[in-house]
């Protein structure tokens, strides 16, 4: 009697945002890792906080800017203790994600993670809540992070045609020296 060869195990499914901080889709015996997509919001349930508190942690896609000089990687890690007191939920804790960005000194691309240690923010809920939706609020606290100037590293020296570039030359210091001290006194 022929016996039949086990079924290879069927491919993982398409999901139109998957991680991109993770090692790809692997197979550990039939079972598919990193499957399920980042989750899209900070929802804080309220049904899970016990009368001293319960902890959230995970990773959210809630930053969603694209512009020339900051490219977000990968998500909002975040690390929360979540508080009901009568009508008001407290959470506080701690927030990261990792940006690539363009020195201001030298215009080079780099990695850096900004992060939020002492993050705190407060909801009003009422009986009827079932969650909170803490998306913008930590959004915002990551982006104010955001340096209006980034640098690479404490030693970078700015090249020539750069914004950081270093100051004008002597001679036309000089110039700008003497054309100052030839301007008529008030």
């Amino acid at each position: 009697m022929a016996t039949l060869s086990p079924l290879p195990p069927p491919p993982p499914p398409e999901h139109s945002k998957l991680e991109k901080s993770r090692p790809p889709l692997q197979d550990k015996g039939n079972i598919w890792y990193n499957m399920c997509p980042m989750q899209e919001k900070l929802l804080i349930d309220i049904g899970r906080i016990e009368p001293d508190g319960a902890d959230f942690d995970g990773e959210v896609d809630i930053i969603d800017i694209d512009e020339e000089f900051v490219h977000p990687f990968g998500g909002v890690r975040y690390n929360l203790h979540a508080q009901l007191f009568s009508n008001e939920l407290l959470l506080r804790g701690h927030l990261e994600q990792d940006f690539d960005l363009v020195c201001s000194r030298c215009g080079k691309d780099f990695d850096t993670t900004i992060k939020v240690d002492d993050w705190v923010v407060s909801f009003e809920v009422d009986q009827n809540t079932l969650e909170v939706d803490a998306s913008e609020e930590a959004r915002s606290a990551i982006l104010l992070e955001l340096p209006n100037y980034p640098v690479c590293s404490d030693s970078c020296v700015a090249t020539e045609g750069t914004f950081g570039a270093a100051a004008p030359s002597s001679a036309l210091a000089a110039a700008l020296e003497e054309f100052e001290k030839n301007q008529p006194k008030k």
